[in-house]
């Protein structure tokens, strides 16, 4: 007989009260469709933020999720307020108070206007945390942050259907947590501000152009997208090869790219170094060198 399936052992960590506050259509009144928008919301960014503090991993699709989501659903006549649980397997816990701190410093960070002292809020707290031997652990506390920025935009959709109902029914979303049967503590106060930040969008930055000398060691010839190194990081790596190279993606734009033989395809064939004019725009992907024109090597006399 065959063995049965042993489901995995469900605990309720914390809990997330989600407040509804200031409501306008009337006295606690809400849009169901903006309601539903929201909670769905609010569901995806816990899933996703409760998935990272438990297995430092950022999680690519939902089935890799490790914490489930729960309400009682009880919602009391004249009131918005929802409680959600943060649940999980227990074989995959550690300390719950560790996890809910982190996962309270991360929802505090990504419902915010994101400026620098919001950042810094995130970093002293690791330091707090961390606190061995703070030089040491700079690096790495400064990579958890851009981690958390990934985070961030890998949430990005749901953490706005989660702000949904602001302007549409509410002024303000309250956030606070707490350990199952314990007080709750507000973690953040989204507002309209708050999410005219998150919503906005900025236009790329472009900077002036500049030239580089570059090695090109991916080349698509119908679509002229290319990657590339810069040389004085090959040099560099050159004399130390424990020093990591910087992959640089770039867009050649020159019409001579048209022609048969030209010297971005003969650089890429020869492997060899190129010296080119470059725009670059920063767009949220990461940058991209916009590529515009050779600089020919001059012959000395």
């Amino acid at each position: 007989m065959a063995n049965a399936k042993t489901e995995p052992n469900i605990v309720d960590l914390f809990q997330y009260q989600i407040k509804y506050d200031d409501l306008t259509r009337g006295e606690h009144r809400i849009d169901l469709n903006e309601l539903g928008k929201s909670l769905q919301g609010f569901a995806t960014v816990f899933s996703t933020v409760g998935t990272y503090v438990i297995t430092n991993k950022l999680p690519e699709k939902t089935s890799e999720y490790k914490v489930q989501i729960f309400t009682d659903a009880k919602i009391k006549e004249g009131s918005a307020e929802i409680i959600a649980f943060i649940s999980a397997a227990i074989q995959a816990l550690g300390d719950i108070s560790t996890i809910k701190e982190y996962f309270d410093v991360i929802c505090a960070f990504i419902f915010s206007k994101r400026e620098q002292s919001d950042m810094d809020r995130v970093l002293e707290y690791l330091k707090t945390r961390d606190a061995i031997d703070l030089e040491k652990e700079k690096l790495h506390h400064e990579e958890t942050m851009e981690t958390i920025k990934s985070l961030t935009k890998l949430a990005d959709s749901s953490i706005k259907n989660s702000l949904s109902s602001i302007g549409n029914g509410c002024k303000t979303i309250q956030l606070s947590s707490g350990l199952i049967n314990e007080p709750l503590k507000v973690i953040s106060n989204i507002d309209s501000d708050i999410k005219r930040v998150i919503y906005k969008k900025d236009p790329p930055k472009e900077e002036a152009s500049q030239n580089i000398e570059i090695l090109i060691y991916s080349l698509n010839k119908k679509t002229a997208n290319c990657n590339f190194y810069q040389k004085e990081q090959v040099d560099k790596y050159e004399l130390d090869d424990s020093i990591e190279l910087t992959s640089y993606s770039g867009k050649i734009t020159d019409p001579n790219f048209e022609l048969p033989l030209n010297a971005y395809t003969t650089a890429f064939s020869n492997d060899s170094f190129l010296k080119v004019v470059a725009k670059v725009k920063h767009n949220q992907n990461g940058d991209v060198y916009y590529i515009s024109d050779v600089i020919p090597n001059k012959t000395e006399e």
